[in-house]
């Protein structure tokens, strides 16, 4: 969730950087952890009245004093290693030595985007609206925007901040957040389309349904088809965390799960995201620095902070992979992640949680597959037709002369002249059984 008012800059894993790279974890958690509550002093025991010692007794010696062990650091969320901050800082870093997300668009359908806030001048495309747009709404869509592609201070704009993919373009499409109708569904299936239709390679959906339609189906099912990458978010209250949500639930779409990790800032409170299948990795919901409209800066955290993640991870390997296929960008994020739950899956942390430099890694290795045999002797090139050439003979799999063909009609008909007849007198057998006999008649009249 974000927080309604201007707070101050809040640092975290992509926010108020130095042009040479990221804040180191370590810094990031004493710049942006609220003040640990200091305990009160705990109260001692008044002292113990002691027995005047006797006088033939001698001293008695006391024991030294118990070795105490050292404390045990705190123990992180189960499955996520006490170094997993630090680990995603580090797998960021080496993304972007191969890409940082130039030439890919991300469109973002839900809230609009200020072309004009703060890292983002230059580089945003607005689209339709579809429905009025509250203030919130404006709000949210550029927060998330600049989690993703924020361009990071510069001359003009000293107090940019820096997103994950800080060299992506955003498309901004607007959806009314009415209540969950059809006819809002359908807007939704809408600016999945157009932005599927005008140049986006990864679509982020911020709202979320409880409910499925047919046009909101179809419209995922035609971005897929273009290779474009659809990301879900994923949240709510706590008794709804195993029910399905919509577009995340369709097949083909992405989600991730929220993780706190050790060594970043702590989101100020936290919101459960859905334990289903629809969960394919796990993404920070640590705070994020963002910009808002009219440059003002807030953290985003939670869900907001992980479909940042996931989005910005997608559009790292659409950057350096152009066109791969959604079903490979998602195996490159689940195969390549870390710290994997017992089992290899889990339907609270997915796969695992995300890294991605392991992800760009493995989408390298998926593109350098061939899809179709090398050319040569006993291949046919994927250009080749069979309306070319002479007709084909006719097919047969199994060759049986006419002789064999005949006797096999034979046989087949003098089983079938057997059936009847047993069929026949079975019958008969039945209406001789039920008649009665000589016998039972004179027991009968007795």
């Amino acid at each position: 969730m974000l927080t309604g008012r201007v707070l101050t800059v809040v640092a975290a894993v992509a926010g108020l950087l130095a042009p040479g790279g990221l804040t180191p974890p370590a810094a990031l958690a004493a710049r942006t952890a609220p003040p640990a509550r200091t305990a009160p002093p705990a109260r001692t025991a008044p002292p113990a009245r002691t027995a005047p010692p006797a006088r033939t007794a001698p001293p008695a010696r006391t024991a030294p004093p118990a070795r105490t062990a050292p404390a045990a650091p705190a123990s992180p969320r189960p499955g996520v290693s006490r170094t997993a901050g630090a680990q995603l800082v580090a797998d960021l870093r080496q993304a972007w030595r191969t890409t940082r997300g130039q030439g890919v668009t991300v469109a973002v359908v839900g809230g609009t985007v200020d072309p004009a806030a703060a890292g983002l001048a230059g580089k945003v495309t607005t689209g339709p609206r579809y429905g009025h747009m509250a203030a919130s709404q404006v709000t949210e869509g550029t927060l998330f925007a600049s989690a993703v592609a924020c361009g990071g201070p510069d001359p003009r704009n000293p107090f940019g901040t820096l997103g994950i993919a800080p060299r992506a373009r955003i498309l901004s499409i607007g959806v009314q957040a009415t209540a969950r109708t059809t006819a809002w569904l359908a807007d939704v299936g809408e600016a999945i389309r157009y932005a599927a239709g005008h140049g986006a390679a990864v679509i982020y959906v911020e709202q979320v349904s409880y409910s499925d339609s047919g046009s909101l189906a179809a419209a995922v099912g035609y971005a897929l088809a273009h290779h474009v990458v659809v990301v879900s978010a994923a949240y709510g209250p706590a008794r709804l965390t195993a029910d399905p949500e919509y577009p995340a639930s369709l097949p083909g779409v992405l989600a991730a799960g929220a993780a706190r990790l050790p060594g970043l800032a702590a989101p100020p409170a936290r919101y459960p995201t859905p334990a289903n299948g629809s969960i394919l990795v796990t993404a920070p919901g640590n705070v994020l620095d963002a910009s808002g409209p009219g440059s003002t800066h807030y953290p985003v955290y939670n869900f907001f902070a992980v479909g940042a993640w996931l989005t910005a991870a997608a559009a790292l390997i659409e950057s350096a992979h152009p066109h791969l296929p959604p079903s490979l960008v998602a195996r490159a994020l689940a195969g390549s992640a870390r710290d994997r739950p017992a089992g290899g899956y889990s339907l609270a942390q997915g796969f695992g949680l995300i890294d991605p430099a392991g992800a760009l890694a493995a989408a390298g290795k998926l593109a350098a597959l061939r899809t179709s045999a090398a050319p040569g002797q006993g291949t046919v090139p994927g250009s080749a037709s069979f309306a070319a050439g002479p007709a084909p003979g006719a097919i047969q799999a199994v060759h049986v002369s006419a002789w064999q063909l005949s006797g096999d009609a034979v046989l087949m008909l003098a089983g079938l002249i057997v059936l009847l007849r047993a069929r026949r007198m079975r019958k008969r057998w039945r209406r001789r059984a039920r008649l009665p006999t000589a016998q039972s008649h004179r027991i009968l009249r007795g």
